[in-house]
């Protein structure tokens, strides 16, 4: 009955990916007709009561579900296997999930490889089926048409803004092309920007999207490692001026982050030691075990 309740379904959707093991009435029945501790089948007919709460539940099982398993009198082990089958052909494997606990703003981190493709991971966050994909120059050849192709398969428009790539661009003339950007294609309140890079674009998409039409909702896809690690976290958004890094700026919380880890094989040995160090900063700063 948890599922009955919407505060429920949006924090397993949030949460990670939801599978419905999905049993006929008969299998049910057959299953709990001697389970005393099911109150709501301690009645006269136990298989006509478990027959109105399969109607009433199954289609929000259905909705709510990633993947859809068919259960029967299949052997556990046998379930087991095809479930990981269905899970690597997804090229979801070993996902983690995070939560970031921030009340009515709490967003999760979910982290694993082969998370571009995994519509199932975005489309609960998108308040509407349009996207703008904020990238540069550098990370578009590499992941912009797999993501784009991952959300336009699902029926979501896709408008790609691909920025100069470099840190000597985080400033208001690269913040004013995204802008020109979305006013040029009638964005609306509704429509989600993503970034897809590394910490100068999470930063720069993060607080257009804290500013344009005075907040839309984004999407943080780190793919360096230490905008995974840290930039990317914490709803930290802004730019660059003349007199100082990061001088302007908003804290502004992302609807989500996805952390690909396949995206780190196209990273260099500078950047990905830049990651690993800031990881050890942290272990160093409050961390003994890790």
């Amino acid at each position: 009955g948890a599922v009955l309740r919407e505060e429920n379904r949006k924090f397993l959707k949030h949460s990670g990916i939801v599978v419905y093991l999905r049993a006929q009435v008969r299998d049910l029945y057959h299953r709990t007709r001697h389970d005393k501790n099911r109150p709501l089948l301690q009645t006269a007919d136990p298989q006509a009561k478990l027959r109105e709460l399969f109607g009433q539940r199954d289609p929000i099982y259905r909705q709510l579900a990633d993947i859809i398993m068919d259960t029967g009198d299949q052997n556990i082990h046998v379930l087991v296997r095809r479930l990981i089958q269905k899970l690597t052909d997804g090229q979801v494997q070993n996902m983690q999930t995070l939560t970031v606990d921030l009340g009515t703003r709490s967003y999760p981190i979910h982290i694993g490889s082969g998370l571009l493709q995994q519509a199932p991971l975005i489309l609960p966050h998108l308040a509407q089926k349009r996207v703008a994909i904020v990238t540069n120059t550098t990370v578009a050849p590499l992941y912009l048409e797999q993501l784009s192709n991952t959300l336009s398969q699902q029926g979501v428009s896709v408008l790609p803004i691909i920025l100069p790539d470099g840190e000597a661009y985080k400033n208001s003339e690269t913040l004013n092309q995204i802008y020109n950007a979305l006013l040029e294609n009638r964005c609306e309140r509704k429509t989600t920007l993503i970034a897809l890079g590394g910490g100068v674009i999470g930063d720069l998409t993060g607080y257009a999207a804290a500013t344009f039409l005075r907040g839309v909702p984004f999407i943080q896809v780190p793919t360096t490692l230490l905008a995974q690690v840290d930039s990317s976290v914490g709803g930290k958004t802004g730019i660059n001026h003349p007199l100082g890094k990061n001088m302007i700026g908003a804290f502004y919380q992302p609807q989500l982050v996805l952390a690909d880890t396949g995206t780190l094989n196209t990273v260099g040995d500078r950047e990905l030691a830049a990651g690993i160090g800031e990881g050890i900063k942290y272990g160093l700063m409050s961390d003994v075990p890790f």
